[in-house]
């Protein structure tokens, strides 16, 4: 019987020791192939899912006037703590720090990226609320958010930009971004996480969003707003409500293969519309445009 016992033990402690072999090897491969791959096209790492290190993807914008771009940040997730920028007017931005720097022992959270061209710090002392701070490129200030991405779901991100109609002085960057949560109405894509608009040195945001109705004619459904859309650069988000400040903006935002489209009613537009009220007075109407890169 002991015989018996002993030699299951030393079966078992063998399975063991072979799984946590093969399952070594397998995270060894994956690490070794993404060693040069960019911050944009790596696959974030499973074993990183839950923790700070890994990818994270979002929005840099000015505060002040429309320019505007996509930023993905690399923590450790090839061994390397890069990040990428690219501007939607074809600026391009490579930050690296050195790895030799950085003691893993002491687990750190925040990183700061920079260069003689610009740069920001990231805190992912949590991981699911990541903050960017300090963020500059050439001597400007500019406002950022980003999203970890996990091996499950891939953070997304669509840029655009706001205008009053009869006042372009009234304008701004509008964008929104989803931490990946995939296909929430059946129509493909990733669930919407945060709508950021930049306007008057701020970033206003919103992280609570309306699902709305869509009548029988076109999708007949319940619509959880998402980018993405039916496997396209699209986005469906209808009939929302953002508090912002201290005002109170009522947008949709809708665009399918070829037109702007708001699903509530399944007519086309040719932008989408937010109104505006401040409470105290003042109202605006506008139109936003998203960016099809």
């Amino acid at each position: 019987m002991n015989f018996k016992l002993t030699l299951f033990i030393a079966i078992a402690l063998l399975v063991v020791s072979c799984s946590k072999d093969t399952e070594t090897v397998y995270q060894e491969a994956d690490l070794k192939a993404q060693i040069n791959v960019s911050e944009k096209e790596q696959a974030p790492r499973a074993i990183y899912d839950t923790s700070e290190r890994g990818i994270y993807h979002g929005v840099i914008a000015s505060g002040y006037n429309q320019t505007r771009g996509k930023v993905w940040v690399n923590v450790g997730n090839n061994t390397r703590y890069t990040a990428l920028i690219e501007m939607v007017n074809g600026d391009v931005f490579h930050f690296e720090l050195d790895s030799n720097d950085i003691t893993l022992e002491e687990r750190p959270t925040t990183f700061n990226f920079k260069t003689n061209e610009g740069g920001f710090i990231l805190d992912v002392s949590n991981p699911r609320k990541p903050i960017i701070t300090e963020a500059s490129l050439y001597n400007e200030e500019y406002l950022a958010n980003v999203l970890k991405s996990t091996s499950l779901q891939r953070a997304a991100v669509m840029t655009g930009v706001f205008s009053e109609i009869g006042n372009p002085l009234f304008s701004g960057t509008w964008n929104i971004l989803s931490n990946g949560e995939t296909d929430p109405s059946g129509y493909g894509g990733q669930a919407i996480t945060m709508c950021m608009v930049t306007w008057n040195g701020r970033s206003l945001e919103d992280t609570t969003f309306e699902t709305y109705t869509s009548p029988f004619l076109c999708l007949n459904s319940e619509v959880i707003p998402a980018v993405g859309t039916f496997g396209l650069n699209g986005i469906m988000c209808d009939d929302q409500v953002s508090v912002m400040g201290m005002s109170t903006v009522n947008w949709s935002l809708s665009f399918d293969t070829l037109v702007y489209t708001n699903y509530t009613d399944c007519l086309p537009r040719t932008s989408g519309l937010f109104t505006l009220d401040n409470g105290q007075g003042i109202t605006r109407a506008g139109i936003i445009a998203i960016d099809l890169i």
